[in-house]
């Protein structure tokens, strides 16, 4: 997209075209959620309100689900070698 530094007003118009055009208000808009990706196995979108306690748990689980899949795939190779 842009991988550069905003040093002039043209590249700063480009960045708030930028933002404007992905990250306006409609990302939080609450009758048609933005999903940044979507399919059958995931859905990656803002998450909806809650505790932290909430959010801190599913990375959590996350991370383990990654553990686990992560060593099933080294005893695999590890095995197969």
């Amino acid at each position: 997209m842009y991988g550069g530094r905003a040093i002039d007003n043209f590249d700063r118009r480009i960045l708030n075209t930028y933002m404007d055009e992905y990250m306006g208000d409609f990302i939080f808009d609450t009758f048609q959620p933005f999903h940044f990706y979507c399919n059958e196995e995931v859905d990656y979108k803002i998450p909806d309100p809650g505790m932290k306690d909430q959010y801190t748990g599913e990375l959590i689980r996350f991370g383990r689900y990654y553990m686990y899949i992560t060593s099933r795939i080294l005893k695999s190779v590890i095995t197969w070698v």
